[in-house]
């Protein structure tokens, strides 16, 4: 196989995973052997495994900018909320603000402690 069909292929393989198919439908999409992908992958093709951190690094950040823009609506929405007249809607809302508020809490709090575990920080800054 040329090295600029290899190249197409991985560019493919890469592009079904990171668009949620998992290994074995993405190998028998491109006709290839799972094998390929784990030798690419693990073996000897440093420019393949570049390319795929990079291509999963990009979608994560897109989701993680959509997910902050939704996340942002949604404090605009619960802080309109907060001065409506009926006092059930301002109850609800500060009921759900604090609610997100101690769940952030808590998963810095893990992070924190995986960091700990993994010989991380040696400080507890909450």
């Amino acid at each position: 196989m040329s090295h600029k069909r290899t190249i197409e292929q991985q560019d493919q393989l890469i592009a079904l995973l990171v668009a949620g198919s998992n290994i074995t439908q993405a190998c028998k999409t491109l006709g290839i052997r799972r094998q390929c992908y784990h030798q690419w992958l693990n073996e000897n093709d440093q420019n393949f495994r570049d390319r795929y951190q990079q291509a999963r690094a990009e979608k994560r950040e897109f989701y993680k900018n959509k997910l902050e823009m939704v996340v942002s609506d949604a404090i605009a929405s619960l802080e309109k909320d907060l001065s409506d007249d009926d006092w059930r809607c301002r109850q609800g809302a500060a009921r759900l603000l604090l609610e997100a508020f101690n769940a952030a809490k808590l998963v810095a709090i893990e992070e924190k402690l995986n960091q700990l575990e993994n010989g991380g920080y040696h400080t507890i800054d909450i």
